[in-house]
């Protein structure tokens, strides 16, 4: 087997079975209006679904043309696309969490918002990234999108996993969707490296083609184990995760505990800065590059907080208000309005039981 065969193996394997997931699910359910036996919220998940294997489509066809075409390495631009087309993959897969958990009630308009408000912060960040690659290089930029992608690819299906494992009551797509994440590093390293490879051309000659077939299994179990779950699994529809948000003010309430801990905290970084910038007047380099970074991470911070608050105010007035079908919810129970309060204080049903329990916030949603 000679490196230009292995180099082919990987991208052909995984747009192939990509591709006839695509093409298969557009045929056969993408086009209906209706999944199977499961409920109304099913159809819309799949479509999050097939749209995300779309991506993939996509993704892995650019890197078969660039491996058709002997481009070696590939241009980092030709990787760039590559990488949308990966976080797109991975926006819809969030999506595909939200509405397994939200059910009937998170309806397209729903799937709409989230999109765009996750997208278009993905976007922001992108952006501001590559709008520096003119002080920090591009390659250098590429390889921090590179990890932003990992980190959301082997998050993604990770999520999906536990949303069937909530809604289905089934642990095996937990665990597909572990080892699925958990494949995607080595999947990084040999189809998305960057200018120079961490590995030798001999070892690429062997691992390569091992990686990819063993990313296309885990593709295959995948897509069958999901298809028969969504399909035929029982379900009423109920959303498992209920908004019960409340409106929080930082810094206007100081417990002696909470106090002691941002003193201790904020001191220690103070010192730690005054520290380092006394070692760059020393050198008498790097103190602007300091400020830069500093003020970088805070504009982000900032630009990122007016974005999800302008969408915000936005989507308040008309979200699931003229949606025809919709189960309203008990008096007490706010209605969601966009990806910021999806993710914040969470009650989650357990249909099987009944029973309610509280949840943890993934981040807080209030300013």
């Amino acid at each position: 087997m000679d490196l230009e065969s292995v180099k082919l193996f990987g991208p052909v394997t995984n747009f192939v079975l990509s591709l006839s997931v695509t093409l298969y699910g557009y045929f056969a359910w993408f086009r209906g209006r209706n999944l199977g036996s499961g409920p109304r919220f099913s159809l819309l998940a799949y479509r999050c679904w097939w749209a995300s294997w779309l991506c993939w489509v996509l993704a892995w066809g650019i890197l078969l043309m660039a491996a058709l075409l002997r481009l070696d390495p590939v241009p980092v631009e030709l990787r760039i696309v590559t990488l949308v087309f990966d976080n797109l993959n991975s926006v819809f897969m969030f999506l595909v969490y939200f509405v397994v958990t939200r059910g009937n009630d998170f309806d397209k308009r729903r799937i709409q918002v989230a999109f765009v408000q996750i997208s278009g912060s993905l976007f922001l960040g992108c952006v501001i990234l590559y709008m520096l690659s003119r002080l920090i290089g591009l390659n250098f930029a590429y390889e921090v999108h590179r990890t932003w992608s990992l980190c959301l690819g082997v998050f993604a299906p990770m999520l999906i996993g536990w949303a069937c494992h909530l809604r289905y009551n089934t642990l095996l797509i937990l665990v597909v969707g572990f080892a699925y994440g958990f494949m995607q590093p080595f999947i990084y390293t040999t189809e998305l490296m960057g200018a120079q490879s961490i590995m030798s051309p001999e070892s690429l000659v062997l691992y390569k083609p091992i990686f990819a077939m063993t990313l296309g299994g885990l593709k295959v179990l995948w897509a069958i184990l999901f298809m028969q779950v969504l399909a035929h699994g029982a379900s009423t529809g109920d959303p498992l995760v209920l908004n019960t948000a409340v409106h929080f003010h930082f810094f206007r309430k100081w417990e002696k505990k909470i106090l002691g801990h941002a003193l201790v905290l904020g001191v220690a970084y103070c010192c730690l800065l005054i520290a380092l910038t006394i070692i760059c007047i020393r050198l008498k380099s790097g103190l602007g590059d300091l400020a830069t970074a500093l003020g970088i991470v805070g504009g982000f911070m900032a630009l990122l907080d007016w974005f999800w608050k302008l969408w915000d105010k936005g989507t308040q007035n008309g979200i699931g208000i003229s949606s025809k079908g919709k189960r309203p919810l008990p008096a007490n129970i706010e209605r969601q309005t966009t990806v910021s309060s999806y993710i914040t204080s969470e009650v989650v049903c357990d249909s099987r039981l009944g029973d309610i329990t509280a949840k943890s916030s993934f981040a807080d949603n209030s300013h």
